[in-house]
């Protein structure tokens, strides 16, 4: 026979058992935390572990270091979870007892594609999944880097038909179960009413702004319009007149940088009249050779007879003074 007291004390003992599990699964602070062997310890968990399919997962990571050995900051998990994609970012918490940091990642998962199918219900409803594990890198408080695999355990997934819908279901039926088509209630970051208010508020204020403006503005006295302040005035530049042997050779350039070889033909037999009537006949006769060629005049010629003749010019043997 339980007496009372017992009773009592097996319901307590029981509900605090009960307390201790929520808290274990939930990631909550224990009373002690242990000091992993190696510096770094991780736990993996899924939530449920058997789900129909289409249902949601929960991935769950716990990694417990020893701040003394590893870097809390250098944590970084990444990687996919197979057929499973994560429907939201990871959702990361950090807590500190002691010399230990445990940093836990939680991830919402979900698979909607046909290979997390469940096979025939009427054989065999259920398949297993191993997820795929992710990767997670460290840094050691003295630089060295590390890194360690999270394995997660198997999932179990079921078909939402049993055999016996399967056997009852004929082509013109329709499934026991519907996919919703309406649209989720929308969230707001702020209240639709308060951000209309506000946007009225911020408008009145600026529309009394304007009219304050516009009001002292008309009762201040006009100003004087300034007077402009005169342009400086350049001196005027010599215009130089170019003689006709340069101007001829300026053609002779035109005519190269195109590259048209019939107008590098006229222009180099322009210049040879010029060079004749100033009196360089040697210049002259190489122009003419050029221009008369059978062969197109050669870049490197025409450039050796322009700066020949450049220099002649340059030296004033036959530039304006010739032509004066």
């Amino acid at each position: 026979m339980v007496t009372p007291a017992r009773g009592v004390a097996a319901a307590v003992v029981a509900a605090a058992a009960l307390a201790a599990a929520l808290v274990a699964l939930l990631g909550g602070r224990a009373a002690h935390v242990d000091v992993p062997a190696q510096g770094i310890g991780v736990a993996a968990d899924l939530s449920p572990r058997a789900a129909l399919f289409g249902d949601p997962l929960v991935a769950q990571a716990v990694v417990v270091v020893d701040r003394r050995v590893v870097d809390p900051r250098s944590l970084r998990l990444v990687g996919a979870f197979g057929w499973y994609e994560a429907s939201s970012p990871p959702r990361v918490t950090r807590t500190d007892e002691g010399r230990v940091t445990r940093v836990v990642y939680r991830f919402r998962l979900q698979c909607l594609s046909g290979g997390c199918l469940t096979p025939d219900p009427t054989f065999h409803g259920t398949r297993v999944f191993g997820l795929t594990p992710l990767r997670l890198s460290f840094k050691q408080t003295d630089g060295t880097p590390g890194a360690m695999l999270v394995r997660w355990p198997l999932l179990n997934v079921a078909s939402r038909m049993s055999g016996v819908d399967m056997a009852l279901l004929t082509p013109i039926d329709q499934p026991p179960f519907h996919a919703t088509t309406a649209l989720p209630r929308p969230s707001y970051a702020i209240s639709p009413t308060l951000l209309v208010a506000l946007l009225a508020a911020g408008a009145a204020l600026l529309l009394a702004a304007s009219g304050l403006l516009a009001y002292r503005s008309a009762l201040a006295p006009a100003a004087a319009p300034a007077e402009p302040e005169p342009l400086p005035v350049r001196p005027a530049e010599p215009v130089r007149v170019l003689s006709p042997l340069e101007r001829a050779l300026h053609l002779l350039e035109r005519a190269r940088e195109r590259g048209a070889v019939p107008d590098q033909r006229k222009a180099l037999e322009n210049l040879a009249g010029e060079l004749r009537r100033t009196g360089e006949r040697e210049l002259a006769l190489s122009a003419s050779v050029l221009a008369w060629a059978e062969r197109p005049p050669g870049t490197d010629a025409t450039g050796a007879l322009a700066a020949a003749v450049q220099r002649r010019i340059a030296k004033g043997v036959n530039g304006h003074g010739a032509d004066a």
